[in-house]
């Protein structure tokens, strides 16, 4: 049931079956229009996730994305970080992040080449976010998964 939504109407509130159901179709008319709202909500952020999908790679900031899905601001921040549970600067940063870590492991692409490549303008910006994502720096990452994939790496040694 959608929030700040009043109760159903109770028939014993009402002097006759007549009042009962006009405001019980009212209420019924309300509910509905709430649904539909909520819906046409999801599918806007459903439209703007994918658009940071397509799009991450460039220089992309939230009012671009609330302007693509013809979203107020301020109601898309607020919407977006309900939707996906962090908020528009996390959320595009974690994309790049694991657009990044694909590349270190596909590529042997230089890290400089591989922050462009994912949206980040400034390499020592990158090195910071990936390093705090990650817990190791871009290199260390590439380095470690090269270890494992050849079978030098592990806990268990």
């Amino acid at each position: 049931m959608p929030e700040k939504q009043e109760k159903c109407p109770r028939p014993l509130q009402y002097r006759d079956a007549d009042l009962f159901l006009d405001a019980f179709e009212e209420w019924i008319h309300v509910y509905r229009e709430s649904l539909k709202s909520q819906t046409a909500g999801k599918e806007k952020m459903e439209e703007a996730i994918s658009y940071i999908r397509e799009n991450y790679a460039k220089d992309l900031n939230m009012a671009m994305v609330s302007n693509h899905i013809c979203m107020n601001y301020s109601l898309f921040s607020a919407a977006f970080k309900e939707h996906t549970g962090v908020n528009f600067v996390n959320y595009l940063k974690e994309i790049r992040i694991a657009e990044a870590k694909r590349l270190l492991i596909q590529t042997e692409d230089k890290i400089t080449e591989i922050a462009k490549q994912v949206g980040f303008e400034n390499d020592k910006h990158f090195m910071k976010s990936f390093k705090t994502a990650c817990g190791v720096s871009p290199s260390e990452f590439r380095k470690d998964y090269k270890m494992v994939s050849n079978g030098k790496g592990g806990q268990d040694e």
